[in-house]
Order: structure tokens, then sequence, then C-alpha cells
């Protein structure tokens, strides 16, 4: 409940948006293009893998969870041998077999089509690679795949490779046999395309592709659902009333279980190469009808490459990461609320302009969380000082976007040592503005 209070607090002070987003700290490092998906068993948010390609290329093959409860990022102690190095992965989340399927990628000009296991057993869990049978699709970057849980199977579309460059193929995995078939849907086929978006929607039992990009074209912003009626599959064009999205790829696409929606956001544009977006948009699926929920944009660093997980428990969108072209990579969390009617609801914790920053409970058992609010891009500080004076934590030391976000103190000072119950203070630092918040810890 507090989670919500503080991410309806932003709505409220931001009242243009018909959506908010809060910032968490303490995060994996900076990176773009990770898999992230909701383990809705064990209420956390799984995030693997990833890359950056500022001063020489890394590719990272660890895992993080992002626990709901508590709202921490913490590694994932993961058996057996990772998938090579690589970037671009296709992936769904299996619930039925609490694991993430993952297909392909891309490193250093190289293309990859095996398949990988990740089982998410809370505390064991585990990589294996998928020996697959049947014609194996051919190997590429930046498809898509969804689960149908229906018939058993995952679905993958599209991509990139070096050969036919984008494609327009779509592939069954069945999950009982591991055999691949391609698979030929009626009706018109959506153009060629990688790096698209693309959800399963289970009212209709179908799946929905948006957007994506082809070398030497534009980008789309069209939107496609794939009846997957096993045997009589059926491509078909929708065409959704309202505003509708700049074309776009390299964004994020999830399925808002709790009103069948499509949210998707950021990317950037493909035919400038130098365009960025930091908005969000909403694709009713029963009407179908589009709606821009963040007026534009939100108050954040645009950028391509960002990955995102619904969670339906709190009707909650979580971003992670993404990069701006090639000079910079992020790190941030995000929080998306679209919930309208949590404004009334919790009135009684408006957030007020001149008021930068809270301490959400005194006295606290710990962590200790602080609701920032930053009026306009600035150069920010927040300490963590003990009654002496002595600063024992540097929370946020660097240039800050406006808006709101999260800081967690964990108790401990820099070096990770575990400090004593007492009373603290969080100093923030913003321009001309100083702050200074007390923290009571207890045991």
């Amino acid at each position: 409940m507090k989670r919500c209070i503080l991410v309806v607090a932003m709505v409220l002070l931001t009242q243009v948006y018909a959506g908010s987003l809060t910032e968490i700290f303490f995060q994996p490092c900076p990176r773009a293009h990770s898999i992230m998906v909701t383990d809705t068993d064990d209420d956390r948010i799984i995030l693997y893998g990833g890359d950056q390609q500022q001063d020489g290329s890394r590719y990272y093959s660890d895992v993080w969870e992002f626990d709901l409860t508590d709202m921490t990022w913490c590694p994932v102690d993961v058996s057996g041998q990772p998938p090579s190095d690589r970037t671009y992965c296709a992936s769904a989340y299996d619930a039925t077999g609490d694991r993430v399927i993952i297909f392909g990628g891309w490193y250093e000009f190289s293309f990859f089509n095996d398949v990988w296991e990740l089982d998410l057993e809370s505390g064991s869990e585990a990589w294996q690679m998928l020996s697959t049978s049947g014609t194996t699709p051919a190997a590429r970057e930046a498809a898509t795949c969804v689960i149908d849980p229906v018939n058993n199977r995952m679905i993958m579309f599209g991509g990139y490779d070096l050969t036919t460059s984008a494609r327009n193929d779509v592939w069954e995995l069945d999950l009982s046999t591991l055999t691949w078939t391609q698979l030929f849907p009626s009706g018109a086929s959506p153009v060629p395309r990688y790096a698209h978006a693309a959800i399963y929607d289970p009212v209709d039992h179908r799946m929905i592709v948006f957007g994506g990009i082809a070398p030497y074209s534009p980008g789309f912003n069209d939107v496609w659902e794939l009846d997957l009626t096993d045997g009589a599959e059926a491509w078909q064009q929708l065409s959704p009333t309202g505003a509708t999205p700049p074309a776009r790829c390299r964004h994020f696409g999830v399925y808002n279980s709790v009103s069948n929606e499509m949210i998707v956001g950021f990317g950037y544009d493909y035919t400038s190469g130098t365009i960025l977006y930091n908005d969000v948009w909403v694709l009713d699926l029963g009407s179908p009808e589009w709606r821009d929920v963040s007026n534009g944009g939100f108050a954040i660093t645009a950028r391509r490459g960002a990955c995102a997980a619904f969670c339906p428990d709190d009707e909650v969108t979580y971003i992670f990461g993404g990069h701006v072209m090639l000079s910079q990579y992020c790190y941030e969390t995000y929080l998306l609320d679209l919930d309208p009617t949590a404004v009334e609801e919790y009135d009684k914790n408006k957030v007020f302009d001149n008021e930068y920053l809270k301490i959400e409970t005194n006295p606290n058992r710990g962590p200790v969380r602080m609701d920032l609010y930053i009026p306009e891009p600035e150069v920010v500080s927040l300490k963590v000082v003990d009654v002496s004076g002595r600063v024992v934590n540097t929370l946020i030391d660097g240039m800050r976007y406006s808006g709101h976000c999260i800081a967690v103190w964990e108790g401990a000072d820099n070096q990770g040592n575990r400090l004593p119950a007492g009373t603290y203070f969080g100093i923030l630092e913003m321009g001309d503005q100083v702050v200074v918040k007390k923290a009571v810890v207890v045991k």
C-alpha cells in the first residue's frame, strides 16, 4: 500500500498526466536491451542481461530480482552455465513452468538460434540449454516471443539476420516436445520487421504486434493481431481510433491484464536516427483505441532499449534502463502507475510543491525510504548524517531530472557496514535549497 501512495502522490502533483513515474534507486549497472519479466509466484521481477556499448562493448549475463514487497534490487545466484554473451534476445515468461524461455540474439555480428531456460524456482534458480527438434528457425536478433498457454507453445515473430535482413516469419515451439514448426498464417502479413513489441492477449487468444523497423525503410506504428487458434492462425491489421503514437523501434511493450490493455513506450525514430521518446501510450484492446498517458512525454531522459514488466497486484508497470544513443546508458528503475481512481482515494497523501523531501515512516525498522520531489533538472545531493554531524552515506550526488523519485537507505555506511539504531538525518541539497528531515531507526 505504501508503494501505491507514493506513486499516487505524484499523480496529484502533475495532474496534466494520466499516468505517473516514480524512480527507485540502487539497481543493476547501466545497460540496455535487457529481459524483464514478472514472477508472480514469488512477488518479484526478474531481469537478465543487456548490453552497454560505450567505451568498448560489454554484454551482461547476470540475473537480478526486484522484490515487489520492499522494492529493492538484489543479484540472483543462478546455477548452471548461462548463455554466451549476447544481446537483443527474444524471450517469454512461461507461468506454468515458472521459467523464462530465451531465443537467439546477437553478439559482434554473430546471430544465434539456440533456446535457453531460466528456471525461476526461488532459491534454486538455474540455467539450462534446451535441445529442440524439428526445423530450427534462422538465427536472428530483435524478434519477439509470446507464450500461448492454450496450446502450450511459444510463438515467435520477425527479427533481423544478415541473410534475409528483416523477417516476418512465424514459428511455434511446442513446449511439451520442444519441437519447432514454422506456421503460415492466413491473411496479409505485416511488413518484415525487427525491434518491435508484442504481447499475448488472453481475452481474445491472440498476439498483438506494434511498431518496429526494417533497413532502409521508415519505422512503423501499425498494429497487427495474430489469431492463435491452433491450425487456423490468421493475421489481421487493426485500425485503432484516437491519436496514433509516432513510429518507433526498440520500445517496450507489456500487457495490462487488469484492464486488457497494451502499454508501449520510449524507443526512437529509426528514420531520423536522432529522435528518442520518453512518452507512454496505452492501447485499449477492446475498442481498440490509443491514448497518450504521458501528455507527450514524462520529464525524464528520452531513451531506447528500456525493458519493462507489468505487475497485476498493484497495476504498476516497472521500467528499467535503456540508453541515449551510444553516449549515455541508463540505470533508473521507474514505476508507471496508470490508476486514475487512486487520486481521490489517497487525497490525504497529497504532496505539496514545497515538500522536497519526506521520510516515509518514523520510527523505522529499515530500510528507510525517502521521497524526493525535484522541480526541475538540477545537481542534487542527498546524504545521511548521524547525530554527531558525520556523513555516513551518500545516496545521491549528481545531476537528476525533474519529477519524483525514491531513495532507499539500507541502514549501512558507504562501506556497507551496518549502523546501529538511533537518530539520523537525511540532508537534501538542491540549488539554493537545503532540506533536513529526521529518520529514527529502531531495532
